[in-house]
């Protein structure tokens, strides 16, 4: 497969706002509504207001086929606050290091992302490969801005916590009904685990 990134915000200059309107409606995640409600109602606005950046992930099989819109993530800065009673091991552990962080730390949300089931696209790219292409969009923005760590929020399902356990995410704390995963940043950066998914595969940028 041959996959290629291409920036919300980006594609929203290129084609204009309603193209892509017309473009993201026809996504479809119906394992998660809030998925569903996040790209076809908030993508647009969190992009142009600068609340988040999502980017959009196209495959095709040959590089002359059609490129079809296969799955998106979002990512945005985030501030993590940090439990008073964490041992010097817990830190060590969940953020990599046990340096004094203060009450809050930078964090990168990975906020949204999903694969789009609209016509069987779903099956033109695997979740590993979508955690790759994650992994490095964080690398290049680790260039330019820093941050300890990177988390997300998902819900209580034992699959959902298996797959990010799988890349290195460990468990952190429940907000309300979500589970709240992190993984230290420089962990991400220093990690060969998942290139090895985007070896087998010709990644665009």
């Amino acid at each position: 497969m041959i996959y290629r990134s291409i920036q919300l915000n980006d594609l929203i200059k290129q084609v204009g706002r309603k193209e892509v309107e017309k473009i993201l409606a026809d996504f479809s995640c119906p394992l998660n509504d809030d998925i569903e409600y996040f790209i076809h109602k908030k993508a647009i606005e969190f992009e142009l207001v600068g609340l988040s950046r999502t980017t959009l992930i196209y495959g095709s099989q040959y590089v002359e086929d059609l490129p079809k819109l296969v799955a998106f993530y979002s990512l945005s800065p985030k501030e993590l606050t940090l439990a008073e009673n964490l041992k010097r091991s817990e830190r060590r552990q969940l953020f990599g290091t046990t340096y004094s962080l203060g009450q809050s730390i930078k964090s990168i949300l990975i906020g949204q992302l999903s694969k789009n089931y609209t016509d069987g696209n779903d099956k033109l790219i695997t979740g590993g490969i979508l955690m790759s292409l994650i992994f490095e969009q964080i690398k290049k923005i680790d260039v330019l801005l820093s941050s300890t760590i990177v988390h997300i929020d998902c819900k209580d399902i034992p699959g959902l916590r298996s797959f990010y356990e799988k890349f290195g995410f460990k468990y952190y704390q429940t907000n309300d009904t979500l589970l709240c995963y992190v993984i230290p940043t420089k962990k991400i950066i220093e990690a060969k685990h998942y290139s090895t998914e985007l070896k087998k595969e010709k990644i665009g940028c």
